[in-house]
C-alpha cells in the first residue's frame, strides 16, 4: 500500500470516528438554544478551529451570540435582502474569497475564511464564521465532509424549530380549550349565582381570568340618580378606584355595539357617558355594556399582563360572557326584590314572637327586681343593647337598675332628664345624644339615647310614670320597628311594674310585725353563735313617715334585711361592706340582744 492510500485510509478513519460523534450529538433531543450554544461548541472543538464566532438572528438582525478563540470587531450583521437569498440561491459553506452573501467589510474586519449556514426551511436563523490570520489555512474537514456537518445541524435545527412551534401550538390549543371551558362553567356559575354581591365578584374574577386584565370593574345602572355606580374594582397593582359613580345621559341604548375601545370609541361613549374620560380612572381600555334596549351596567377590562392586545376571539368571548351576565343580574335584582319582601315580612313575625315572648318572660315574674333584671335581659338579647337604665321612681325619690355598664360606674340622671316632658318617648342618635339627660363615669362615648316612660292610660291621670327604661348603648342604627316594640314593651309593663312595686312595699313594710321580725332575725344569729358566723352589723337612720301613708324609703327597697319602726329605719349587714354607711346616721355591733335593745332606746 503506497503512502498516499495510507494517510488517506487514516483520515477517513478519523472522519468516520468524528462523524460518529456528531450525529450521535445532533440526534439528541435539543432545543434552538441549546444547538446555538452546546451545538456550535461541539462542532468548533471536534473541527479543531482555532477561532470561531455564531451569530443569530434576532430582530432582523444577526447578533453574535457567542465566540471562541477570538474577539470579533463587528458584533452585528444586518439582515439583508441579499444575506436572506443565502438559503434560496446556494445555502451551501462558502469559503474565501468566495463569502458574497456576507458583507466584505464584515468579512474583512473578522477575517472570514468560512461561513456556515443555518438553515430552517429556507430561512436563515444564524450563521457560523471561522476566522484564521493564515488565507491558506487547511482544515480538518473536507467541502463535502463540512457540508454533511452543516446538514446534519440544520436537521437537528429544523427538528428543535419545529418542536419548538410543535409545542408553542399545543400550548396555545390547550389555553384555547382550557379558556372555553373555564369561560363555559363561569357563565354556568353566574347564570346560578342569585346574590348580587357575590355576582359582582364572580363577574370580575370570570373577566380577569379569561383576559388577564390588569384592572377589571363592574358597574350597575341606579335609574334612581341616573348614574352607573361602581359595584366592584380588582387591580393586580392593588390599585384603589377612585371613580365611584358616572353620570349617564341616556339608558335607552341604540345599535348593537356593545364592546367599545375607551380611545377609539371615544364619539360612541360621549353619547351614553356625560364624563367618559373619567374611566380613564378606572385604567380601562374596552367597556362592555350590559343592554338589551335599556341599560343596566358595565364591564371594563385594562391592559393585558402579558402587554399584548387583545385578540378579537378574546373580545368576543367576553361579549359572549356578558350576555348570560346581564340575565344573570336582572335574575339577581328580581330574586333580592323577592327575598327583601319576604325579609320584610319575616322581620314583622319575628317582631310580634319576641314581643310575645318578652311579655311571656314579664307575666312570670313574681317580684319586682325578677321583672327588672328580665327587662334589662330581654332588651340586651333582644335589641342587642349594649347598656341600658331601668330607672324607677321619681326625682325626689327613685332608683337606678343598670345593665352593660362597669360595675365600679357612677351613674345617675341629670336634672335635664327629670325637667323634660317626663310623659313623652324620646330618641335621639349620635355620640352625645345621652350626655345631657345622663351621667355615666365609664368615660365612653355612647351612640345614642332612648327614653321609654312605663305608663298606661290607666295611670294617665297621675302626675308623673312610675318608671323609665333608658337605653344608651344603641346596636347602631335603630329602625322605626325597634322603637315602636321598645314604647309599646315599656308600657306593657306598666301595670306589672305597678302591682310588684306596691306588693313588695306591702309585704315588707306592714308595721304591725316589722318589729318582731327584726327582732326574730337578732336572736337567730345570736343563738347561732357557736357556728362562728361573722359579726353582724346594725345601721340605723332616723325618719318619720307622713300620716296615712305607707313608708317608701328608698333604703327600705334597697336592702333585702330592711326594717321600719318606732320612726327609724334599721338594715341587718351580714356581710362587710354591703352597705352604704353614708346613708345612715350611724351603725353598731351587738353582742346580746339586750345589747341591741339598750343601743336603739338611747339613740337621740
Amino acid at each position: 500500500m503506497s503512502q498516499l492510500d495510507t494517510n488517506t485510509s487514516v483520515v477517513s478513519q478519523q472522519f468516520g470516528k468524528k462523524w460518529i460523534d456528531c450525529v450521535a450529538f445532533f440526534t439528541q433531543v435539543l432545543t434552538e438554544e441549546q444547538i446555538y450554544t452546546y451545538g456550535y461548541q461541539f462542532l468548533h472543538d471536534i473541527s479543531e478551529w482555532s477561532s470561531s464566532a455564531i451569530f443569530v438572528l434576532q430582530d432582523h438582525e444577526y447578533i453574535c451570540k457567542n465566540e471562541i478563540g477570538m474577539s470579533s470587531e463587528v458584533k452585528h450583521h444586518a439582515a439583508t435582502e441579499k444575506l436572506k437569498q443565502w438559503p434560496v440561491l446556494q445555502g451551501r459553506v462558502l469559503y474565501h474569497p468566495y463569502i458574497n452573501f456576507l458583507s466584505p467589510d464584515f468579512c474583512q474586519k473578522n477575517k472570514v475564511t468560512i461561513s456556515i449556514p443555518m438553515i430552517v426551511k429556507d430561512e436563515l436563523k444564524a450563521f457560523i464564521i471561522v476566522t484564521s490570520n493564515d488565507e491558506a489555512y487547511n482544515f480538518p474537514w473536507s467541502e463535502e465532509e463540512m457540508e454533511s456537518l452543516k446538514d446534519l445541524m440544520n436537521m437537528s435545527l429544523t427538528m428543535a424549530t419545529e418542536r419548538s412551534k410543535l409545542k408553542h401550538s399545543q400550548e396555545e390549543l390547550n389555553q384555547q380549550i382550557f379558556s372555553m371551558t373555564m369561560a363555559a362553567q363561569c357563565s354556568r356559575m353566574i347564570m346560578a349565582e342569585t346574590n348580587l354581591e357575590q355576582l359582582y365578584r364572580l363577574c370580575i374574577d370570570v373577566v380577569r381570568e379569561i383576559t388577564t386584565s390588569r384592572a377589571t370593574s363592574f358597574g350597575l345602572y341606579d335609574p334612581s340618580e341616573q348614574k352607573m355606580k361602581v359595584k366592584g374594582f380588582l387591580s393586580l397593582e392593588h390599585k384603589t378606584c377612585h371613580a365611584c359613580s358616572f353620570s349617564v345621559q341616556t339608558e335607552k341604548i341604540s345599535g348593537d355595539q356593545r364592546i367599545f375601545h375607551i380611545d377609539r370609541d371615544r364619539a360612541m361613549l360621549e353619547k351614553i357617558f356625560s364624563n367618559p374620560e373619567k374611566l380613564k380612572d378606572l385604567d380601562a381600555v374596552y367597556l362592555f355594556l350590559l343592554a338589551d334596549e335599556t341599560l343596566l351596567g358595565f364591564l371594563t377590562i385594562g391592559e393585558a399582563a402579558s402587554g399584548k392586545n387583545y385578540d378579537d376571539r378574546t373580545l368576543e368571548q367576553i361579549e359572549s360572557i356578558t350576555k348570560g351576565i346581564y340575565i344573570a343580574i336582572q335574575n339577581a335584582l328580581h330574586i333580592s326584590t323577592i327575598q327583601h319582601q319576604k325579609e320584610e315580612i319575616a322581620s314583622q313575625l319575628e317582631a310580634i314572637k319576641k314581643f310575645n315572648r318578652m311579655m311571656k318572660n314579664v307575666n312570670s315574674c313574681n317580684d319586682l327586681e325578677e321583672l327588672v333584671e328580665i327587662t334589662l335581659q330581654t332588651l340586651a338579647f333582644g335589641f342587642n343593647v349594649h347598656q341600658s337604665i331601668f330607672v324607677l321612681g321619681t326625682q325626689q325619690q327613685h332608683q337606678l337598675y343598670q345593665n352593660g355598664y362597669p360595675q365600679e360606674s357612677t351613674i345617675h340622671m341629670k336634672d335635664s332628664f327629670w325637667n323634660r316632658d317626663v310623659n313623652e318617648f324620646y330618641f335621639l342618635q349620635g355620640e352625645n345624644a345621652a350626655e345631657d339627660f345622663v351621667y355615666v363615669s365609664d368615660g365612653k362615648e355612647h351612640n345614642g339615647l332612648i327614653i321609654a316612660p312605663i305608663k298606661t292610660d290607666e295611670l294617665a291621670l297621675e302626675v308623673l310614670p312610675i318608671g323609665y327604661l333608658v337605653i344608651t348603648g344603641l346596636p347602631g342604627a335603630v329602625d322605626e320597628k325597634t322603637l315602636l316594640i321598645i314604647q309599646t314593651f315599656a308600657n306593657t309593663i306598666a301595670p306589672i311594674c305597678k302591682h310588684l312595686h306596691e306588693k313588695k312595699i306591702d309585704q315588707h313594710l306592714k308595721m304591725d310585725n316589722q318589729a318582731i321580725i327584726f327582732q326574730d332575725k337578732i336572736q337567730d344569729h345570736f343563738s347561732q353563735k357557736e357556728n362562728l358566723l361573722p359579726s353582724l352589723r346594725v345601721f340605723y337612720k332616723k325618719w318619720r313617715k307622713k300620716p296615712f301613708e305607707s313608708p317608701q324609703h328608698p333604703l327600705l327597697l334597697e336592702y333585702p334585711e330592711s326594717f321600719y319602726f318606732d320612726q327609724l329605719i334599721l338594715v341587718i349587714e351580714r356581710v362587710p361592706d354591703t352597705v352604704s354607711s353614708t346613708c345612715f346616721d350611724g351603725s353598731f355591733v351587738p353582742d346580746s340582744w339586750n345589747n341591741v335593745v339598750d343601743t336603739l332606746q338611747n339613740i337621740d
